[in-house]
């Protein structure tokens, strides 16, 4: 109000309305870094500790984190070890140590995630006959 006119005050709005833009986008929320841990530890983290490490309720994590990802925590978690147990195929590890190395606790727990998320079992995905893996020949 004090502003000599017109041209001052757009100034000053707009230096303003930058300082708040510019603040707004360093402060990301909580979420975005509870993702980015889920996609380093490749899924292996404990969902509950990780709400904990944001000082944030289970309940209301797992709200935040679905608004943000689309995703509860744990399926997000669970994708991103069947994501890590794709990129490991193809080491010279078996299947069994691939499941092992991503966080399954048997053989069977991978197997089930990998139809959920896959359609197919491992070992006919793999085999290349599973429609969707043509990309392993690359």
């Amino acid at each position: 109000m004090t502003a000599a006119g017109n041209q001052e005050r757009v100034t000053i709005l707009s230096t303003f309305l930058e300082g708040r833009l510019d603040r707004d986008l360093r402060e990301l929320p909580p979420v975005f870094a509870s993702i980015n841990r889920i996609i380093e530890t490749r899924g292996i983290i404990d969902v509950t500790k990780l709400s904990g490490d944001f000082c944030l309720s289970h309940r209301q994590f797992e709200r935040k984190f679905k608004e943000f990802s689309g995703f509860s925590p744990k399926t997000y978690s669970r994708i991103a070890r069947f994501q890590a147990a794709l990129k490991e195929y193809g080491s010279g590890k078996t299947l069994t140590d691939i499941a092992c190395d991503c966080g399954y606790y048997d053989q069977s727990h991978f197997i089930n995630d990998f139809k959920e998320f896959s359609g197919y079992n491992p070992k006919i995905y793999f085999s290349g006959k599973a429609e969707g893996s043509e990309y392993l020949d690359a």
